[in-house]
């Protein structure tokens, strides 16, 4: 088969990762009904997120302050390298903790969960009427450029195929990225791109490719006359209330649709609150719920829609060595995690998280009892958390083989990480 497709070892992991996390949701909704997502947190977090304790949210403190220690297990090296976990429920943050060094203000460089903003802005531009829809031919864009390798497949290839990473287009990258640092190499990031010869008709085979979010990137710029960034400023950023980011750009000047892009973790929460809210930002609609619905369905992929991965039960921004944006609408819950987890598996570390830790704490959608003792544990992970580890790092306990693993979904900073 063409380089770059789906193997079908990966789609057998993936398909054990999702068996393993439809279990623990089924738990989950057995043990409490679901929460309504827009009933009763009126909270829009334009300036700080609301803080509750967990109990108010019908979470155990106990099972998340066993989350955040978790994270702070010791491996030969260190720490696991996670930076920060951030739980919301109700719009409110029921537990927040940041691991030494990364500090609650850092900007955090947020890889391939670049992606799902970018996808983001596809639909905000297409909203405001800048793109026709998704129907588009991508070459329709670049009229002013000479385009090679141009055949059939090609001129039929649209902006939905992009999205779904279904371009058709062969873009090997493996584990050494071959695609991506070929495209680095080069002084015009969206010519290569647009160079890439055929290797299917589009919309029939996946596979993940960091050149067509680019593309999307250079799109968005073409019809707006704005780059992606200052777009995203006017647009999405400034009604919710994030004031503070950086993304990197190519030669040329386009904003990397795939990577490069920093940001603190409670605003990239903030995206999760809109997407839970189905596009509307306190009375105001920032983004179509059409869009929100058409981005979490799965597309080529049964497990990808725009720019989005998708799991039962929820969906979330995935990026290279543990960042994570997950949204559970019938939970009310986000999830954020950051982190450098470069050598270790952050699927199996992030997913131990949540089957044994968050998703459990879950217990009810009206508030609990208070729990004094498991808030006083949480408090103290949480402070734990943000110590400098012991000098004499403690062996680590294995990762549980029952935890799920998908894809090692990657790309390649383009910028050193800041954290």
């Amino acid at each position: 088969m063409p380089r770059g497709r789906t193997s079908d070892r990966n789609m057998t992991q993936l398909a054990r990762s999702w068996l393993v996390l439809i279990a623990a949701m089924l738990v989950v909704s057995l043990a409490a009904p679901p929460a309504a997502a827009q009933e009763g947190s009126g909270h829009w977090p334009a300036d700080e997120w609301a803080i509750s304790t967990p109990e108010d949210q019908g979470m155990a403190s106990g099972l998340l302050a066993d989350g955040v220690s978790y994270l702070s297990r010791q491996d030969e090296s260190g720490r696991l390298d996670i930076h920060s976990l951030t739980v919301i429920r109700g719009g409110h943050i029921v537990a927040d903790a940041t691991y030494d060094p990364f500090t609650e203000d850092g900007l955090h460089e947020l890889m391939s969960v670049t992606k799902s903003v970018t996808s983001t802005l596809v639909g905000m531009a297409i909203d405001k009427g800048y793109i026709k829809g998704v129907d588009q031919p991508v070459l329709g864009f670049f009229a002013d450029r000479e385009v090679a390798n141009v055949d059939a497949d090609k001129e039929a290839m649209t902006i939905a195929d992009l999205l779904t990473m279904s371009s058709g287009q062969d873009c090997p990258e493996g584990p050494a990225f071959v695609t991506t640092e070929q495209m680095m190499a080069t002084s015009d990031w969206v010519q290569f791109a647009l160079d890439l010869p055929m290797a299917d008709p589009p919309g029939t085979h996946w596979t993940y490719c960091n050149a067509v979010s680019h593309l999307l990137s250079a799109i968005v710029t073409e019809s707006t006359g704005m780059t992606l960034e200052d777009f995203a400023r006017k647009h999405l950023f400034e009604p919710l209330g994030i004031n503070d980011v950086i993304w990197a750009t190519d030669p040329q000047g386009f904003s990397l649709g795939y990577a490069g892009f920093f940001m603190r973790p409670h605003d990239l929460a903030k995206l999760g609150w809109l997407y839970l809210h189905e596009g509307e930002w306190d009375g105001q609609r920032v983004l179509s719920a059409d869009w929100i619905a058409a981005s979490t369905t799965p597309g080529m992929a049964l497990n990808y829609g725009y720019q989005w991965w998708i799991g039962p039960s929820g969906y979330y921004a995935s990026g290279y060595s543990g960042q994570r944006l997950y949204v559970f609408p019938s939970l009310d819950l986000l999830v954020v995690t950051t982190a450098g987890m470069g050598g270790l598996d952050p699927d199996r570390v992030v997913g131990t998280l949540l089957t044994r830790y968050v998703l459990p704490a879950i217990k009810s959608d009206r508030p609990l009892p208070a729990d004094p003792n498991g808030q006083a544990a949480l408090w103290s992970a949480v402070r734990e958390a943000a110590a400098p580890p012991a000098s004499s790092a403690s062996s680590p306990e294995p990762v549980p083989e029952a935890a799920p693993v998908s894809y090692t979904h990657l790309t390649l900073p383009t910028t050193r990480q800041r954290c």
